[in-house]
């Protein structure tokens, strides 16, 4: 009890030693160099049994206590070696037990120093789990930037975002510059009766400009007729046929009168269908999300769109004074690349 109370950590340990100097056994016991016992013993800081140590090669016995003291202050505090056996195997050789103290560290070092090549092989195992580990944290928090669009869907709606569609004007249709009839001359694909079609339907987040021509309280269903090269894909796939179509449910007019337009802007949820082939489409298949035959049997406005890059300035209208749609991207929760900022 004394001594756990004088220095915690105790261990019991045996040694052979070839004398039973008080040197050479705190040596032993606390696991020190010379030249620290050295330093040790000019400072005054060693005790036998209590008493301040005058010699460097006294003997020791059972029972004996050997401290180093570090902080003499109070209650003295150390480090402390208890002599609890000894045993003569031969001249000049000798086994003692003793209770010592030692610290956490001190059974990696003996591990370490008495079986080399098993030491050196965990190391070597938990270098390679610390290596993993960083680079599992760097894959998670630096994912490749900036895919390509046909590799990934949040990658695709990002560039939908990126553009402004106008519904058509029947009586003077003003056809833009990337619309869907500058489109259709190139290498005469104007079909793709031949290839694999499939729709993928998402629901996405909408805001509808409307105008003077707007109908409320009538459901819409409008379709760009599109290209890859529209929505940022190059290569062989830029000129390979896209459709996209929405499904816009009815709004209601939140004019003060109800009779004249409210020309707010309208942030709504709609049915977005994409129509290609499977080669234009990012290779994770995503579940649909909404139904794109809603207006099945209803009485509905159906309408082509025409597009163009949305205006980075404030308040742009490449519309002319017609009912324009913005989608609205939110990184979906499908989340592997890292795009850039938009």
């Amino acid at each position: 009890m004394e001594d756990m109370t004088f220095s915690p950590n105790f261990r019991q340990i045996s040694s052979n030693v070839k004398s039973l100097r008080f040197d050479k056994i705190i040596r032993v016991g606390l696991d020190i160099t010379r030249s620290v016992a050295d330093n040790t013993f000019f400072s005054s800081r060693f005790r036998l049994n209590g008493a301040k140590l005058l010699k460097m090669g006294t003997t020791v016995y059972v029972g004996d206590k050997l401290d180093m003291i570090i902080d003499d202050t109070e209650e003295p505090v150390g480090k402390r070696v208890r002599v609890l056996d000894i045993k003569q195997l031969r001249q000049n050789n000798y086994k003692i037990s003793l209770r010592c103290w030692r610290n956490q560290l001190y059974y990696v070092k003996i591990f370490l120093v008495a079986r080399p090549p098993l030491a050196l092989f965990s190391l070597f195992l938990l270098l390679c789990a610390v290596g993993l580990i960083v680079l599992d944290i760097q894959v998670n928090k630096s994912p490749p930037n900036d895919p390509d669009v046909e590799k990934h869907w949040n990658k695709l709606l990002l560039e939908l975002s990126r553009l402004e569609f106008c519904f058509t004007n029947s009586s003077s249709v003003r056809l833009m510059a990337e619309s869907y009839e500058g489109a259709r001359v190139l290498r005469g694909l104007d079909t793709i009766s031949d290839a694999v079609v499939i729709s993928h339907a998402i629901d996405l987040s909408l805001v509808i400009y409307p105008s003077q021509g707007f109908i409320y309280n009538m459901p819409y269903l409008l379709t760009a007729k599109m290209h890859g090269r529209h929505i940022g894909i190059k290569g062989p796939l830029a000129l390979q046929k896209l459709n996209i179509s929405f499904v816009v449910p009815p709004v209601q007019n939140d004019g003060l009168d109800k009779k004249e337009p409210n020309f707010w802007p309208i942030h709504l949820q709609a049915c977005v269908t994409f129509t290609a082939t499977p080669a234009i489409f990012p290779p994770i298949l995503l579940p649909p999300t909404c139904k794109p035959n809603i207006l099945d049997g209803i009485s509905s406005q159906i309408s082509l769109l025409e597009w163009s890059k949305r205006a980075d300035v404030f308040g742009s209208n490449r519309c002319y004074g017609r009912t324009r749609i913005q989608t609205e991207f939110h990184v979906s929760p499908r989340v592997l690349p890292r795009l850039k900022e938009y």
